[in-house]
């Protein structure tokens, strides 16, 4: 439109800058604040902070509550449909807004990949590890492609559902799967183990 200031100038300028002209270190250049809870900063490093939380990013918020009851994030388009959320508890949702797990996410459509991990090339790590809580690797997909199982032993199996399978470290290659052997896979079948 005519007139509009289409300079490099900004409308409004915050200048932190101490007597004799010293730039500020430690204070915050810019806040809004409601008696003494903060709602917005900008330090003198040009990080921001949403709430109260201490700056620790570039941009940082801090929730209103420590469960899923509230957003500390929220991305929506344009016509206001949640696409990407973290929850207070750390529930992650990528194409829904109310994510079911630590990382939820859905497809936009049927024809969209839901997921992909593209290696590096020359890759040599894992491509995906699942560990326990000790940080002791359970499984993984290992860069070419293979599934891999640490492995467990016979006495360990247990009964779970049909269609489990898992490398039994001390089993024998039997129908049904037996101890005192070096190895083999073990797969839940019509309720028993069955090793090959």
């Amino acid at each position: 439109a005519s007139g509009l200031d289409t300079g490099s100038t900004p409308l409004v300028a915050i200048v932190g800058q101490r007597t004799g002209g010293a730039a500020l270190t430690s204070r915050n250049l810019f806040g809004v604040f409601n008696a003494t809870t903060a709602y917005l900063r900008l330090d003198a490093s040009g990080n921001m902070a949403v709430g109260s939380g201490n700056i620790l990013g570039r941009i940082a918020a801090r929730g209103t509550t420590t469960d899923a009851s509230a957003n500390a994030l929220w991305l929506e388009d344009s016509a206001g449909t949640g696409q990407f959320v973290v929850r207070n508890n750390g529930l992650t949702g990528v194409g829904t807004n109310s994510p079911a797990a630590q990382l939820d996410v859905r497809p936009v459509s049927s024809s969209t990949i839901g997921q992909i991990v593209r290696l590096a090339s020359g890759q040599t790590a894992n491509a995906l590890n699942v560990e326990n809580s000790t940080g002791t690797l359970l499984s993984g997909v290992l860069a070419s492609g293979a599934f891999y199982s640490a492995g467990i032993a016979f006495a360990s199996l247990g009964t779970p559902s049909n269609g489990t399978f898992v490398y039994c470290s001390d089993c024998t290659i039997a129908s049904p799967c037996a101890s005192g052997g070096t190895g083999a896979l073990a797969k839940r079948l019509n309720g028993a183990w069955v090793c090959n």
